[in-house]
């Protein structure tokens, strides 16, 4: 028995993770030299803020953009005005946002115009605050590879791309930052640092409602660590934070932002259960596969198979660029990833964390049961506010299956070949991480030269040219900027003459184009030899990265043979109920089809326009008489839905 317990030392040391194990000593000599945390955390920084400065604005910047520009030109009534999104302006209250990110923006956009390099430049305090939280939450659950480890997961596939100037990465920012400045409160002792933690807590919430995750997981490290008065106090300053922000948006319009949002349901997933699991599983597993290889060295598996494990992963990806192989590889990696974390966690459970005195939890270790319950908080948060699967919906998740990764490697790696397999995949990691970015940045350069390339064409043809265009998210922006006109269905009238543009592939405004009397008089097409894409996928699918076989984008320049207003197509059955402010703007600007479809329109599209109807106010009048017909409708519920809407018009 004692020759048995000599072999287990020499292999790696106890499996209690006893500091006087020859393991231990073992680690620390062969540990790899580290930076000093200011210059690490700066240096990935500044790193991370340049790359993300480089790239076009794209998908939701713009909108984002737009709300800015207004706060700017009025601070005190930032949501007072319209913006123009998707398919016709709309309130800008109609997105039910938390403004810190808004306003932040808006002074970026006062002091430097219309230079989007220097707004993302001015993302650099989000930055930081993810970097250095990133490095407090591993050196306090890993306590070793501090700099490997966090340019690791802060250069992964998930993050890296993820910095735009839309909400989602500032949130989790601040979430991160608020939750890692607590587990250093909790250590010291230190009120002011849970204050501290609290506030950007708050903050996180106030960047975008996910952040609610955030005082929740303050809340459950207090309460499993022992530390109830300074969690009161971190989550008391959270929720000051956010009912101060709510209070004055109320003040300022009138209108709570956080009760519109439940009120819509989108704290309800739209989609099926089935179908969210399986985007949750490819989409983690697609950018974060390198939790379960590093979950693989800390169960101090055959390094052959690390190695080889290593190999396959990356030579999956490799394989993306020529079929259309996602679906099976990526759930392949989510499944992978899945069975990891859970044995990963139940060995959490089971063992004494790094740094962790001898009192446990419940009988489990205070560490796994803390980083359980926040991977459980997550899920959560994913399932029931997210409103679709993307990368961005899932950050939160990623975050925290990598805590999990390096906390379980952190004291079981006891050996040179360890720290080398360790160092592999972390290297894996910020490629795969690197290429993702390369990619998206290639993706978001597309829009933008397509809109210069036709407004040059058009101005060589017509010097003095009308141009309009059918276009959205990046393509919008710089559509605006060469002067086009966005064209809004059933309103915009186009005169003979007039030029129009419209892309495929890039989310547009939707109306029939079947007899618009005009022709296509060039085509630009955009293409190259890599046969993967990140549009769409990584934003809004199922996995973020998908094989092509299409050109990356088609831009058709037309020209109008006589005057026309083009016609909506939008089917109301098939729009998302949920986008209820997306559907009272459809109903305001297309009165005439609503007209139509309250006297033809089968009983389902009866009833949901006589729902509409009632939340239009003063824009709906002019549909009175037809509202008023449907309540001698021989379906109930459309007559109870237009009585509903009469009295709301009233």
């Amino acid at each position: 028995m004692k020759r048995h317990r000599q072999r287990r030392r020499r292999r790696g040391g106890h499996l209690s993770g006893d500091k006087e194990c020859k393991g231990a000593d073992l680690l620390s000599e062969v540990s790899f030299p580290e930076m000093h945390p200011i210059l690490l955390i700066a240096g990935l920084s500044i790193l991370v803020t340049l790359l993300n400065a480089i790239k076009p604005l794209y998908i939701d910047d713009t909108y984002y953009y737009y709300l800015a520009r207004q706060i700017a030109s009025n601070p005190l009534k930032p949501l007072g005005g319209e913006i123009f999104w998707f398919q016709w302006p709309r309130l800008a209250t109609g997105g039910a946002m938390p403004l810190v990110l808004p306003y932040w923006f808006s002074a970026a956009v006062r002091l430097f115009g219309e230079r989007p390099m220097l707004w993302k430049l001015w993302m650099f305090p989000f930055v930081f605050s993810f970097v250095g939280g990133v490095y407090l939450l591993v050196k306090r659950f890993s306590g070793s590879m501090k700099d490997v480890l966090t340019c690791m997961i802060v250069l992964s596939p998930a993050f890296l791309p993820s910095w735009n100037i839309m909400l989602d990465m500032p949130a989790l920012s601040l979430t991160i930052a608020g939750i890692a400045i607590f587990t250093v409160a909790s250590e010291k002792r230190s009120l002011s640092l849970a204050i501290i933690s609290g506030l950007l807590a708050g903050l996180a919430i106030q960047t975008k409602y996910t952040g609610l995750a955030a005082p929740g997981a303050i809340f459950l490290y207090a309460f499993i660590f022992r530390r109830w008065f300074l969690g009161f106090v971190a989550v008391a300053a959270a929720s000051l934070v956010f009912g101060s922000l709510e209070l004055m948006v109320f003040v300022m319009h009138g209108h709570w932002q956080f009760a519109s949002l439940m009120n819509r349901g989108f704290v309800v997933s739209r989609w099926d259960n089935v179908r969210m699991l399986k985007s949750l599983l490819m989409t983690v597993g697609a950018t974060n596969i390198c939790a379960a290889l590093l979950m693989l060295v800390g169960f101090k598996v055959y390094r052959w198979l690390v190695a080889l494990a290593i190999v396959l992963v990356g030579g999956g990806f490799v394989w993306l660029a020529f079929g259309s192989i996602e679906p099976v590889l990526f759930g392949t990696f989510g499944g992978f990833l899945a069975l990891s974390i859970l044995a990963g966690l139940l060995c959490l459970l089971l063992l004494r964390g790094h740094g962790e005195k001898p009192v446990k939890f419940l009988g489990f270790n205070r560490d796994g049961v803390f980083l359980l319950l926040w991977l459980i908080l997550e899920i959560a948060a994913y399932f029931f506010i997210s409103p679709f699967g993307a990368v961005r919906r899932v950050l939160g998740v990623v975050i925290v299956t990598m805590i999990i990764a390096v906390s379980l490697s952190g004291f079981w790696r006891t050996s040179r070949i360890g720290l080398i397999l360790t160092g592999a995949v972390a290297g894996l990691g910020i490629v795969l991480g690197l290429g993702y970015y390369a990619l998206d940045l290639h993706e978001a350069r597309v829009p933008m030269r397509s809109v210069a390339d036709a407004d040059e064409w058009i101005r060589s043809k017509d010097p003095d040219a009308r141009i309009w265009y059918a276009g959205h998210w990046g393509f919008a922006y710089y559509a605006d900027r060469a002067a086009m006109v966005p064209i809004v269905p059933d309103h915009s009238l186009l005169r003979a003459g007039d030029w129009f543009v419209i892309p495929d592939r890039v989310e547009r405004q939707s109306f029939d184009d079947t007899d618009i009397p005009g022709e296509v008089a060039h085509t630009l097409s955009y293409d190259d030899d890599l046969r993967l894409q990140t549009m769409f996928c990584y934003y809004s699918g199922k996995a973020p990265l998908e094989h092509r076989e299409k050109a990356r984008l088609n831009v058709y320049i037309c020209r109008a043979t006589s005057d026309f207003v083009p016609r909506t197509n939008w089917d109301p059955l098939t729009v998302n109920w949920g986008q209820y402010g997306r559907m009272l703007t459809w109903a305001k600007y297309s009165t005439p089809y609503v007209s139509r479809s309250l006297q033809d329109g089968d009983w389902r599209v009866r009833l949901k326009m006589a729902e509409l109807l009632g939340g239009l106010g003063s824009a709906a009048k002019a549909l009175g008489p037809e509202l008023e017909r449907c309540l001698d409708d021989e379906d109930p519920r459309v007559r109870q839905a237009a009585t509903k809407s009469l009295k709301l018009l009233e």
